[in-house]
């Protein structure tokens, strides 16, 4: 096999899984299912987002998002997946390409870490609410929106752009 070659899985797994291949750097099975050219079906994306580390999640799903492998329908169903994967989603992707996909799925948004925020917001900022993991998470576009830390909680820097 020539160096430039990616070895797709090793020959003792199962090659794929619908279609999916074994590849479970983010880069590389985007790069294969972008050269590929065709639409993932929901039962491939079932399948796909699960080959890379929970972080990547967000990065393989733009990939396909930009690269319309991935309808905005069948989007809707797996980006509040892969923001509640990623365990910083506010580092894997910009605020402006969350804001796009979650706006391309229905909705979603941004949030800002390390403490406890409150706001008043009107039900159409809703983008997304995840209550697996025994935790619940909402995701609230926050554009022009007023927030203030929580009385005694500890506000740190928002440095994400």
């Amino acid at each position: 096999m020539p160096d430039d070659e990616l070895q797709l899985h090793d020959s003792a797994e199962p090659s794929d899984d619908l279609g999916i291949p074994v590849i479970v750097e983010v880069v590389a099975l985007a790069t294969h299912l972008i050269k590929r050219g065709v639409a993932l079906t929901t039962d491939q994306l079932a399948v796909a987002p699960y080959r890379v580390p929970g972080d990547d999640m967000p990065v393989l799903l733009n990939a396909l998002h930009r690269h319309r492998l991935i309808t905005d329908h069948t989007l809707s169903d797996f980006v509040g997946l892969a923001w509640s994967h990623a365990e910083r989603p506010d580092l894997a992707l910009s605020r402006g390409r969350w804001r796009t996909l979650f706006t391309a799925a229905g909705g979603f948004g941004n949030r800002l870490p390390g403490a406890i925020w409150t706001a008043l917001v009107e039900p159409e900022r809703l983008q997304a609410r995840n209550t697996d993991r025994d935790e619940a998470e909402y995701v609230v576009d926050t554009s022009g929106l007023t927030i203030d830390p929580v009385a005694g909680g500890h506000v740190l820097a928002d440095t994400a752009p």
